[in-house]
């Protein structure tokens, strides 16, 4: 707070307007303040706080007083010394006079108070230290709640949010499944490569062995639109093509796996 009020006070400077001389660019001290001279020697800007020994007499009431020890026209309690909070300046110090009859306050510009307080977040986006899939990407939940997951992009069909499973694998380890290739990270967690394999099995187990699957000579052909469709249906297992891509449907017939080449869109 000190450190904000300093450069608060520092940028808030005045030209001393009546006539004066000085040597150009050079720094001096007026009262508690610090002043720099023009570059023509003939005028300066200072700094703007309230020096100890310049105080300003005012006749404001203190928002507390001892009513035993006021007496006739005392407004303070002599000598009594507070800080000034009746206008929310909490950077200014008052004393009262010697006779009672005044207080005699600094005039310091106090730093904007910011009256909102924040509201502390006490609510958690996710379960900490735990990972899952959603889509394509793979997401974690940092110590304090905080939902953190890769972005890469997506295939446009829907895919469902998949669990994994702590330690489903050895550290370190390399497999196939379908076309894709895997491995084990350290923390025991599978990743793999997210090639569109044509006749991937759907169990989850790892395979190690595959026959390549001859296509018909002939299948149905639909457009990227009607795939990415939200109503989107095909016949389960059946085999079809999206441009120059070959795909799948799934078991339930409400999304397909495809390739992902780049096609030349006529």
């Amino acid at each position: 707070m000190d450190k904000l009020l300093l450069t608060f006070l520092f940028f808030n400077v005045i030209a001393i307007g009546h006539s004066f001389n000085c040597t150009p660019k050079a720094k001096f001290q007026k009262d508690c303040n610090t002043c720099i001279c023009n570059d023509l020697g003939n005028n300066a800007v200072c700094t703007l706080m309230a020096c100890p020994d310049l105080l300003i007499t005012t006749t404001e009431e203190p928002s507390i007083t001892e009513q035993s020890t006021i007496n006739g026209n005392q407004v303070c309690t002599p000598n009594e010394i507070k800080m000034q909070v009746e206008t929310n300046e909490t950077c200014n110090r008052c004393k009262c006079a010697a006779n009672g009859i005044g207080w005699f306050c600094t005039k310091i510009v106090c730093p904007p108070r910011d009256i909102h307080t924040r509201s502390v977040r006490n609510t958690q986006e996710c379960i900490p230290n735990t990972d899952w899939k959603e889509d394509c990407n793979t997401c974690f939940c940092t110590p304090t709640g905080l939902k953190a997951c890769t972005r890469m992009a997506c295939p446009e069909f829907p895919r469902t949010k998949r669990e994994i499973n702590e330690n489903n694998c050895t550290p370190g380890q390399r497999w196939k499944k379908d076309c894709n290739d895997c491995f084990c990270t350290e923390t025991g967690l599978a990743a793999c490569t997210l090639r569109g394999c044509l006749g991937s099995r759907s169990d989850g187990h790892r395979s190690h062995h595959h026959q390549p699957r001859v296509l018909p000579s002939s299948i149905p052909v639909i457009s990227r639109d009607e795939l990415n469709r939200s109503d989107f249906h095909c016949t389960p297992h059946e085999y079809f093509k999206v441009d120059c891509n070959n795909c799948k449907c799934s078991s339930d017939g409400k999304m397909a796996k495809c390739t992902k080449k780049a096609c030349d869109v006529q």
